[in-house]
């Protein structure tokens, strides 16, 4: 209690005694928290990681550069991709999604098309495998195209999102965005992820 700390502190004052207290156990069970001083007042500091602004700017722009340069370099590729791709499974070659990003914010995410054209509408008729989280996760989906499966292989059906990228929706580096379905079913401490941009590679890549 307030009152009985104060008359511990006036004891060991009076009798030369060090006097030394933790501020509350959810501030010492926190690896990240650091004693900062307002002229000689201590406040506990729990840091969170993120980015600075300058940081931001810095990776901004190195997207940028590095996605124009990936895109013209690459853009031959896709093409014989996006025929290959339509040869197999008639239809757009390219896959859009709705996605959320950074703020909570939607945006539309590019994809090589590896799954059959109306996929979205089989969904409902496939069981969820995944049933630890809100995703949806299927070993062996049977949507998923020949050509698909090795797209999905090599991850090369993320590539268009380079264009993500350059729009400013998406970074090199981050956690994979998810459906707007997924996120609403997300925990307030799932929801860190949506203090960042999502990105074409994560932790699971």
């Amino acid at each position: 209690p307030h009152e009985l700390k104060k008359v511990l502190f006036e004891y060991c004052q009076i009798n030369g005694i060090t006097y030394r207290y933790v501020g509350n156990l959810y501030e010492s069970s926190k690896n990240n928290a650091h004693i900062d001083f307002v002229g000689r007042i201590p406040l506990v500091e729990i840091r969170t990681i993120g980015i600075t602004a300058w940081g931001r700017v810095i990776k901004r722009i190195f997207g940028l550069c590095l996605g124009i340069t990936l895109f013209i370099l690459l853009l031959p590729v896709w093409i014989g991709l996006s025929l290959l791709i339509v040869l197999e499974s008639p239809g757009f070659p390219f896959y859009v999604s709705s996605r959320v990003g950074r703020g909570n914010r939607n945006f539309s995410m590019i994809k090589f098309r590896s799954m059959v054209h109306d996929a979205e509408m089989l969904k409902a008729e496939i069981p969820n495998e995944r049933n630890d989280g809100p995703l949806f996760k299927l070993k062996n989906d049977p949507r998923i195209t020949k050509f698909g499966k090795w797209l999905r292989r090599w991850s090369i059906d993320e590539l268009p999102q380079i264009i993500n990228v350059i729009r400013g929706d998406m970074s090199f580096i981050g956690p994979r965005p998810h459906l707007p379905d997924e996120v609403a079913k997300y925990s307030e401490k799932q929801k860190q992820v949506l203090t960042i941009k999502p990105g074409i590679t994560g932790m699971a890549q």
